[in-house]
């Protein structure tokens, strides 16, 4: 049941300054008892504050009962009292419990009016000088401010979460920015949808055909696409969802598409296929253009760069003395098809690993290593997601990463990119049908061009819930070395498990 509590902070508990989570103490209006719990997220608040939330109770099994606020106002005091504690409670720079009595003593109930409108008049007040007043009204100008902002986007049935969010990216600016483009908050904030935006635009009574809401709408077409697993959109769909979704002319549709594309919110390639026999008129969000783009850049220069590793110049001899030591390795003979496998890994730059289960590519790969251990090559093993890495880890029984971890990851991008390459001779990717193009692109950003590149996976399994199929396309290009193994060799060909495994 929802209700409202009013009320001022006795104490802040935790306080996330990331995400505006709070923890508080409240001293609630009508209630003679201890102080309340109050948690939920809020704008920056201080103890002393009187604020308004709406929520409900929730008994927490650790701390005990809580109210949980999904709203969150801050008020100014109303009374001499009031304002005076207000001020006095270190909200405000350059005023203490000395300075608050002295301002509230001289301007008495008007005291708030001259903070908003005149704060040059707080030089008639004993012991505040120019330096003092300026600190005071830089200090209440910045907190008003953000209160403000609250207040204008919670009565657009913003949530306080989504309100801290947007404040934290623009500032006091908030409110001007949200007036002139709502749809703004659609690019630069996570979490807001098109539709968060259009409810706000409506409120704020702007035109249903303005520029900004076409172009927002365009733009929420083809992240609805990309969610689907679609690097690009075809034009002709494009537009037809998009007329769809906005109930706008065409011809502003076109419009927005041409606009967003001179701004390079988006990129429009005509894509000619390998037959010869069709064109299709892709429209991509920019990064993607340039992940998908980067892939087939990157792959073709590993295709095209020597190889650094010596196998392509083994002699027979030669490798039947490798075939004779891999046995060692896995500790089981070879099969031919597996032997096959592995010769291709070792001479191609670029290779694809494929096959249900139970067909021997974990073999396959522990075999691979061995040879590389075996002639003191430089390798890394890494897939999509951890619990994929720590399963090859399992089963090869070496270190492998995440690529996240493996490309050094950090609030500023990849440290290992083309300019700080990986340095390794071979890198070995697992579960690659969990692989999406913009991080394909980053790994292989990071990939010299000498090293060489082997995808594992099975294209049966699920794909990567981001934007492209990689290992298919990369099966599909025959650009690439693909090894399929077909023969099962984990338990008996007939195994009802494995049997099953591959009709699934």
């Amino acid at each position: 049941m929802t209700e409202t509590i009013t009320g001022t902070i006795s104490r802040i508990i935790y306080s996330n300054e990331e995400n505006g989570y709070t923890v508080l103490e409240l001293a609630a209006e009508g209630r003679l008892d201890t102080d309340i719990t109050i948690v939920g997220v809020m704008p920056p608040v201080k103890p002393g504050e009187r604020l308004r939330l709406t929520g409900s109770w929730a008994a927490h099994p650790r701390y005990g009962e809580q109210f949980k606020a999904t709203r969150c106002e801050q008020l100014l005091p109303a009374t001499i009292t009031g304002i005076k504690e207000y001020l006095a409670s270190t909200l405000i720079k350059g005023i203490g419990p000395v300075t608050a009595e002295r301002i509230v003593q001289h301007f008495g109930a008007d005291t708030m009016r001259v903070l908003d409108e005149e704060t040059e008049r707080l030089r008639e007040v004993s012991g505040i000088g120019p330096k003092t007043a300026k600190r005071i009204a830089e200090s209440w100008n910045e907190h008003q401010g953000i209160r403000r902002v609250m207040v204008f986007l919670q009565g657009h049935s913003i949530s306080t979460g989504l309100a801290v969010k947007i404040h934290k990216v623009y500032g006091n600016d908030a409110m001007w920015i949200v007036q002139r483009d709502p749809y703004r908050l659609v690019r630069d904030i996570r979490g807001v949808g098109f539709k968060t935006a259009d409810g706000i635009a409506r409120e704020l009574g702007l035109s249903p055909d303005s520029p900004a809401r076409v172009q927002a709408g365009v733009i929420h077409v083809l992240r609805e696409q990309i969610q689907a697993g679609h690097v690009y959109t075809p034009r002709e769909t494009l537009a037809t969802q998009t007329s769809r979704l906005l109930s706008v002319p065409s011809g502003l549709i076109e419009t927005a598409i041409e606009d967003l594309w001179h701004g390079d919110a988006i990129h429009c390639e005509t894509l000619t296929f390998p037959a010869g026999d069709r064109e299709e008129h892709a429209v991509y969000l920019t990064p993607f253009y340039y992940g998908e783009a980067g892939v087939a850049n990157h792959l073709y220069a590993l295709a095209e760069s020597p190889a650094a590793l010596p196998f392509h110049t083994f002699s027979t001899a030669e490798w039947e003395a490798l075939w004779s030591r891999a046995t060692r390795f896995v500790g089981v003979e070879l099969s031919p098809q597996q032997r096959k496998a592995v010769y291709t890994m070792l001479t191609c730059k670029v290779t694809v690993l494929t096959g249900g289960p139970g067909t021997g590519k974990t073999q396959t790969v522990r075999t691979i290593i061995g040879v590389l251990e075996d002639m003191g090559l430089r390798y890394a093993l890494c897939a999509p997601t951890g619990r994929a890495a720590k399963r090859l880890a399992e089963t090869t029984g070496r270190k492998a990463q995440t690529i996240h971890r493996l490309l050094q990851y950090s609030r500023d991008g990849f440290v290992r990119n083309e300019e700080n390459p990986l340095e390794i001779d071979f890198l070995v990717v697992d579960e690659a049908s969990m692989l999406d193009i913009l991080l394909t692109n980053h790994l292989l950003k990071a990939v010299d061009p000498s090293t060489h590149v082997l995808f594992v996976g099975d294209v049966d399994q699920l794909p990567s819930v981001g934007a492209g199929d990689v290992l298919r396309d990369l099966i599909a290009s025959d650009h690439t070395a693909v090894v399929r193994l077909t023969t099962i060799f984990r338990q008996a060909a007939d195994s009802g498990i494995v049997v099953n495994a591959h009709k699934i």
